[in-house]
């Protein structure tokens, strides 16, 4: 009896340890699927924190091209408008001096005028100024026709230059009145 309690007890101890390193191994498998699974929930949260950094850094570099393309744009702007606000300084000055000429010395001056208006025509302006500067040569065009119809004659000359000059200012109005108004940033 004693041998069977022997045999019956290393049975019993063998089982237990197949029992054990089962249970051991079970647990182990256990522990290591929860690890991976830990692994894998913190390996997704790191890749989405850093889509999500590198979301705002698209936004931020978005924002600072952005910015950088309005100050350009503003920059262009400011020395278009003032250099288109020169020609006009210009054209008024020469405008002055043909309005106080002889009609027979008039030739140097209207020169002049159409020197400046070809400037103003080749000159570059940012979208926004486009239809301004229109208006302004378009003035300009005016102008020297009212001076080349009193050159012409001397009689009607008067009548129609009294209305090409008229039609002129009235453009140089619309001229300023859009150039006040350009927002070269939109």
């Amino acid at each position: 009896m004693y041998q069977k309690n022997e045999k019956g007890l290393s049975l019993l101890t063998l089982l237990l340890a197949i029992a054990i390193v089962a249970g051991a191994a079970i647990w182990w498998k256990n522990s290591r699927d929860a690890s991976l699974k830990e692994q894998a929930i913190a390996a997704k949260a790191q890749q989405e924190a850093q889509e999500e950094k590198n979301r705002q850094l698209e936004r931020q570099k978005q924002e600072f091209q952005a910015q950088v393309e309005g100050e350009r744009k503003k920059n262009e702007f400011d020395k278009a408008i003032s250099e288109l606000g020169a020609i006009y300084a210009r054209w008024n000055d020469a405008l002055k001096l043909a309005d106080s000429t002889a009609r027979i010395a008039l030739s140097g001056p209207v020169g002049k005028l159409q020197e400046i208006k070809r400037e103003a025509e080749s000159h570059m302006v940012p979208e926004c100024l486009v239809d301004s500067k229109k208006k302004m040569v378009d003035g300009m065009n005016k102008m020297i026709d009212g001076f080349m119809q009193f050159m012409g004659d001397a009689d009607i000359g008067k009548i129609l230059a009294h209305v090409s000059f008229g039609e002129g200012r009235k453009l140089f109005d619309e001229y300023e009145k859009g150039a006040a108004a350009c927002n070269p940033v939109k």
